[in-house]
Formats: structure tokens, sequence, C-alpha cells
């Protein structure tokens, strides 16, 4: 039983799934393409931004991780220097499962 406004009907459906689908598709291309510009030797971002530091900030994050800082504390501490960072990303380099070279 094939009625001509189901038909239509389908036709919407299907041309707002496909539209939606290549904004969606723009939106993962655009992304990406942000992120190969964003890549420095294949480091993710928290080594990217640890890398940037002076040698004197260096050593005072160093000394935080040692004494257990919690990470929250830390990302604040990053963030009100001006660095942009995430506690997810620090949890992962700090857990070895970043994009940085593994040895």
């Amino acid at each position: 039983m094939n009625c001509p406004a189901n038909a239509g009907l389908f036709t919407l459906r299907y041309a707002l799934f496909k539209e939606a689908n290549m904004a969606l598709e723009n939106a993962f291309g655009e992304i990406l393409s942000k992120r190969s510009i964003r890549r420095v030797g294949g480091v993710c971002t928290y080594q990217e931004m640890y890398d940037n530091l002076t040698a004197s900030d260096k050593k005072t994050l160093d000394e935080a991780w040692e004494k257990g800082y919690p990470v929250s504390l830390i990302v604040q501490a990053l963030r009100s220097d001006g660095h942009k960072c995430s506690a997810d990303t620090i949890r992962l380099h700090r857990s070895g499962t970043c994009r940085c070279p593994k040895e």
C-alpha cells in the first residue's frame, strides 16, 4: 500500500537525514584539519605545553607532581598562568595513553 503522502514524507526525512549527515561530516573534517595543524612532533597537548614552559616553571610543575598534588589543582594553576589544558589531557599523558611516542 503505497501512499503518495507517505512517499513525500519519506523523501523529506531522507533529505533531512542526508543534510544532517553532511553537516556532521563537514564538522569532523573541519575539526580534524585544525588538529593536524596543531600537532608538533607527534606529541600530545600536555607535552607540547610542557615543552614550552620556562625551566623554572617546569621545575615547579615537576615538584607539584612529586608532592602528589591532584590533577584538578595543577590544571587550575596552569590555567591561571594562561596555559590551555584539561584534566583529561593530563590524565591521558600521565597514564601513557596519549599520542606521545612510546619508548
